[in-house]
């Protein structure tokens, strides 16, 4: 739930329009109409006011979106960090020099005089 979801429905629970809480809070009521609907944010001393009025905290106003982020993020496998220690090992086997020593992060790279070589899979 967004910010502006929060308190829309914060304010409707205490049967307050949006005119109403315009004034308590000394702004317009397209202010508050942007705050809901998320094209604008509440300044902080605005936040300070509401979490007073809805008696709630200004991070549970702040906090948005927290189980939702946790469902939409991205799944950290195995193969995943596997797949990301790679790339980043053939980063930084693109841009390393050629005649620096033998690499060998977790035994997976190896050269020779004429090539690099990294290993799909530990052996």
């Amino acid at each position: 739930m967004t910010t502006g979801e929060k308190l829309a429905l914060l304010r409707e629970k205490k049967g307050i329009t949006q005119e109403k809480l315009s004034e308590i809070l000394n702004v317009s009521r397209q202010s508050v109409s942007r705050w809901e609907t998320g094209i604008s944010f509440p300044e902080t001393d605005k936040l300070i006011k509401l979490s007073k009025l809805f008696e709630c905290s200004t991070d549970f106003l702040l906090n948005e979106d927290i189980q939702e982020n946790a469902e939409n993020s991205i799944d950290v496998s195995i193969d995943n960090c596997y797949k990301f220690i790679c790339e980043c090992g053939y980063f930084f086997l693109a841009t390393s020099f050629n005649n620096r020593p033998k690499l060998r992060p977790f035994g997976m790279i190896y050269s020779n005089k004429k090539a690099l070589y990294i290993a799909e899979r530990a052996i």
